[in-house]
């Protein structure tokens, strides 16, 4: 499948543009942005239904996939198809339903924001391959999506539609179109500061050609307890070069807790206590050494930073130390640029965006806590 352009917005949603549906007009689909996630299975975006009292949509205004005028939406009725089914509720609340003789969901992700819908067939064509720089659509029949019509919970910013899983699970999208990418996909996404001059990242469905994985290390992706996130063995964390004294256990999934899981919905990194301490304690000892710097009160803030830091002088974030993730067989290697946060104002915890910056203000430098 062709290649596909990645974007950012609203500082960390990662968003691909689809076109769905067919429609009697010049351009057959209409297109849309979803958010990629790689922790959740149910493809959804949002439906007409939406509107009608007490559904309830989100956005302002909001973005709504006309699905009536669409001529290869299908609901599915209930009982048809292998996707529409009820799980093993003993664990959990049984996330498919039959209403009005159609197969419905309804579920509720981490942040406590819950969705209800139908599920339905629907077309998806993918179209512009960025390296390339031509046009190579291509269209995937008969995906089986959630047509959304209730959403509760935080309020979103972008311009999304929905949300497009790349979990595990039979209902994410990846396992739907296995057949055609061979069980592979990759991407890459740029940092905040690289989107701030226009930079993309892409996602890969299919193998990457031009990708050698001679120069790379490779961990494997876990699966644990029909659970849909992918789960990586990660061993230990080092700073600057030296590994932090971490009991390795203390990542190890156990049962139904812990483990380390990758995420592209999450906005941040997230470590176990234990972990997260040892992390702490080494970037404090660096800060420490370094005469310019003096720590402050992060301030109040939605989600508090945990270690803030004012500089009077010149600051070097290239000179700040690297951090590394260990995992089993591979190091992803965090560069200053992805660890530390540039905020305008400490006390008052403001994050500084391109225009707003004042390159003689005293800087802070944060990091964000455990969860």
């Amino acid at each position: 499948m062709p290649q596909q352009e990645l974007c950012v917005r609203a500082e960390t949603m990662v968003l691909l543009k689809v076109g769905v549906g067919t429609f009697q007009s010049p351009i057959p689909y209409k297109t849309y942005f979803f958010h990629v996630d790689t922790a959740s299975e149910q493809i959804w975006l949002q439906c007409e239904d939406c509107v009608i009292p007490p559904n309830q949509c989100f956005g302002n205004p909001p973005n709504i996939f006309p699905n009536s005028k669409s001529t290869t939406y299908h609901q599915i009725p209930c009982g048809t198809h292998e996707l529409c089914y009820f799980v093993n509720c003993k664990d959990r609340v049984c996330p498919y339903e039959c209403t009005n003789g159609f197969c419905s969901y309804h579920a509720e992700y981490s942040d406590n924001s819950k969705i209800k819908g139908y599920l339905a067939f629907e077309i998806f064509t993918f179209g512009t391959n960025p390296r390339q720089n031509d046009i190579n659509q291509e269209d995937v029949f008969n995906v089986v999506l959630g047509c959304n019509f209730f959403y509760e919970g935080i309020s979103i910013r972008t311009n999304e539609i929905g949300i497009l899983d790349l979990g595990w699970g039979p209902r994410s999208f990846i396992d739907q179109i296995k057949t055609q990418i061979g069980d592979y996909f990759s991407y890459c996404f740029p940092s905040y500061d690289e989107t701030l001059l226009g930079a993309q990242g892409y996602l890969n469905l299919g193998l990457d050609d031009k990708f050698d994985r001679k120069d790379y290390g490779a961990t494997t992706l876990r699966e644990y307890h029909g659970e849909n996130p992918y789960y990586l063995d990660l061993l230990g964390i080092s700073v600057a070069g030296s590994r932090l004294p971490i009991d390795p256990s203390v990542f190890v999934n156990k049962g139904k807790k812990g483990g380390t899981i990758i995420d592209s919905g999450s906005s941040t990194s997230y470590l176990i206590i234990e972990a997260y301490q040892e992390l702490k304690k080494a970037i404090m000892s660096y800060f420490e050494t370094q005469k310019d710097y003096y720590r402050v009160n992060p301030g109040p803030r939605e989600f508090t930073f945990d270690l803030c830091y004012k500089s009077n002088g010149h600051t070097l974030i290239d000179e700040f130390p690297n951090v590394a993730l260990l995992f089993d067989g591979a190091e992803l290697l965090l560069k200053p640029e992805h660890v530390y946060i540039l905020i305008e104002d400490c006390e008052n915890n403001r994050k500084m965006n391109e225009e707003e910056a004042d390159h003689t203000h005293p800087r802070c430098w944060a990091e964000h806590p455990n969860c």
